[in-house]
């Protein structure tokens, strides 16, 4: 199938104005892991001639960086057979041929799909808006040809390091684009995806609807340790680069000040291992603190980075972590490696849903007249869920009997460089504040109930309990899901689709959660079986079980009388783990007792964090239950607990830890890549 014939704007600018154009191809290798990104582009400032840009980039899934350059030039023209020259370069329908930075490229072209013309009406291509204008003149093409790449230079200026190379294509696949406009867009992400194992013809186009007059929620977000293994191994994030980039601070756990324990407990990452012993704490010293190593480290405000002889030596690799992440940092680094990677951003505010039945989205109408057309659409609106829960109506389930707050007002505070290697949860008159560390300052957020207390009185609590903390802002939320996750062609991720108070980091966990399921899912063609029963029972029996989590959180806190938290003991619903309750204080904790028993108990109720994240959580409180015997003296867990502390002694704190990784890349590729580190492989 031939290309279409396209017609380049940019010569028939008015010299008073300003304009940008793109002409551009992907090609990826169906057998080996290489990929071709060739980009020839126009420039236009008002009042000046186009100058024109040349961007050669290859991948290669063997090397540790791409081939990449850039050159401008001002010989810019439209040759007779085709759409654009830059000096001697040239794309037009039957191919594409140039030369940038030492890498020499021939290449024919045959499109194997008619043209996708992105916005759904002719006219829009000809008015002034939408000022961004976009097509895949070969959605899904062929390309046939050679490309020459230079060799390495050395660091020393001898011979290469690594000689010139041919590449040969061969029935690589690929697309062709153009885009062009009267200014470029704030940002494009577009992922483009072609030659999928189940259906080699298949071809996936997915852009990003994403308004810029939409605020992101400028607060620290707590994750935990799976996120850590979603990031750069499920999606392929560089730590180097994200530490750089992000600038994260380690959490090892939670530490509640919560319960009747002056001190509150520790809630580490590491809970499941008991690696000095809960019964042995319990019986010594009344409380499950220092049970694990973790434990003592959260404790003693300490990373497992030791300073050994004046040198850094990490044992990071050995105890499980989360991050603690600058939101709008975050989001603005995730928003850049999406782009990078090719995901086209539609910078535009959705006004309207088109529905063609009662469960099918034909298309959004957005403020700007766009009309935005695609096979499925994944609903990322937050609480106003406007896909999933406003225009197709599926009914929401509240969890207010468990989970009593509805409000949170958040703050920042001043740190004075002290980064604690944990999420600290505060028990409050009407609900908790969280404090999440970041580099510049804690950021805290009062979750409390509107029935209990007023606005004003939450924020001269928190205020008066955190002197020096800023401005206030206030969220409002509800507690609940959606009946579905996946209805029609919608799938809605995140806030749109369920909301709990982030007591346990789980917001975050939910979202990767959600789009692992969904990558696994989606078919290739509508035509396919679907898992869409599936994935909607296994996401909402994933978040009613963290309802009946968070739930025991209320109803066994015993730290304060105020009205709200007589009126949670009372009557907080944890029906969802009355089973578990039940065998809990027959014989506690649940993670010590008999294989049958342990079996049981994970039949019987669902278990949001395990065996283990319930006793850490009913034994912090001190629940009562009949405890299991120990099996030791308690002078022999008492000598382990101080061979924990003596390394201890040598154990950094995190913002020296943290400027050790940032001089030390070894330590950073040894937590990440050796076959022994927890955080080395993808382990949702």
């Amino acid at each position: 199938m031939a290309l279409p014939g396209l017609h380049p704007v940019f010569p028939s600018v008015a010299l008073r104005a300003g304009m940008y154009e793109s002409f551009y191809l992907r090609a990826v290798s169906p057998e080996e892991p290489l990929g071709l990104w060739v980009r020839y582009t126009v420039h236009k400032r008002p009042g000046h001639p186009p100058r024109g840009s040349l961007w050669c980039t290859f991948f290669d899934g063997a090397d540790t960086r791409p081939f990449q350059h850039k050159q401008s030039t001002d010989a810019l023209t439209v040759p007779p057979s085709g759409w654009i020259a830059l000096d001697e370069a040239q794309f037009g329908p039957e191919g594409a041929t140039g030369t940038c930075g030492g890498a020499r490229w021939s290449l024919r072209i045959a499109a194997r799909e008619p043209e996708l013309r992105h916005l759904p009406r002719a006219w829009m291509y000809r008015a002034p808006l939408p000022r961004t204008k976009l097509t895949s003149p070969a959605p899904a093409a062929r390309f046939d040809g050679e490309l020459e790449l230079p060799g390495t230079p050395s660091n020393a200026g001898g011979p290469p390091s690594s000689p010139p190379r041919v590449v040969e294509l061969r029935g690589w696949r690929g697309m062709v684009g153009h885009n062009w406009g009267a200014e470029h867009a704030e940002r494009w992400i577009w992922l483009h995806g072609i030659g999928f194992e189940e259906d080699p013809a298949a071809w996936l186009d997915v852009a990003l609807v994403e308004s810029k007059n939409i605020p992101i929620i400028g607060v620290g977000e707590a994750t935990v340790p799976s996120m850590v293994a979603f990031l750069h191994h499920f999606i392929g994030v560089d730590p180097a680069e994200f530490y750089q980039k992000v600038e994260p601070t380690w959490k090892f756990g939670i530490k509640f000040v919560w319960g009747p324990d002056a001190d509150g407990f520790t809630a580490p990452f590491d809970w499941g291992r008991h690696s000095i012993g809960g019964l042995g704490a319990l019986e010594a010293e009344g409380s499950i603190n220092g049970f694990s190593v973790g434990s003592l480290l959260m404790m003693a405000n300490r990373t497992p980075v030791m300073d050994v002889g004046g040198q850094p030596v990490s044992l990071m690799k050995y105890l499980p972590f989360a991050y603690h992440l600058e939101n709008i940092r975050f989001v603005r680094y995730l928003t850049e490696l999406a782009e990078r990677r090719g995901v086209r951003h539609v910078d535009a505010t959705v006004a309207e849903t088109v529905l063609s039945g009662g469960e099918w989205i034909d298309h959004l109408r957005t403020t700007d007249g766009q009309e935005l057309r695609y096979d499925f659409y994944v609903d990322c609106t937050g609480f106003r869920s406007l896909l999933l829960g406003q225009a197709l109506g599926v009914p929401f389930e509240s969890y207010a009997s468990s989970l009593f707050t509805d409000s949170a007002i958040t703050v920042n505070r001043d740190h004075g460089g002290h980064l604690k290697p944990y999420t600290t949860a505060t028990t409050m008159d009407a609900g908790w504040c969280w404090n999440i560390p970041v580099p510049e300052s804690d950021h805290l957020g009062y979750v409390y109930s509107s029935a209990a207390i007023s606005d004003e009185q939450a924020a001269a609590e928190l205020c008066g309990r955190f002197p020096g903390a800023g401005e206030p802002k206030q969220v409002r939320f509800r507690s609940g899901r959606h009946a579905r996750a996946w209805h029609g062609n919608v799938m809605a991720i995140g806030n749109s689709y369920a909301f709990v108070e982030p007591l346990e980091s789980t917001g975050l966990l939910m979202i990767t959660s959600a789009v692992r399921t969904l990558a696994v899912s989606l078919p290739a063609t509508w035509s396919r079986p679907l898992a869409r029963d599936a994935v909607n029972t296994y996401l909402a029996r994933r978040w009613d079980g963290l309802r009946w989590f968070l739930a025991i959180h209320y109803r066994f806190n015993t730290r304060l009388d105020t009205p709200f938290w007589k009126q949670a003991r009372s009557h907080a619903d944890v029906s969802g783990l009355q089973p578990i309750l039940d065998v809990f204080a027959s014989g506690a904790p649940l993670s010590r007792r008999q294989p049958a028993i342990r079996r049981m108990a994970g039949e019987v109720a669902p278990l949001f964090y395990g065996l283990a994240g319930i006793d850490n959580v009913l034994l912090g409180q001190h629940v009562p239950a009949q405890l299991m015997p120990t099996a030791e003296p308690t002078k022999q867990w008492r000598a382990r607990k101080r061979a924990a502390e003596a390394l201890l002694r040598h154990a950094l704190p995190q913002r020296e830890a943290l400027s050790a990784f940032a001089t030390c890349p070894d330590m950073l590729r040894q937590l990440y890549e050796d076959p022994d580190s927890w955080a080395a492989s993808d382990r949702p």
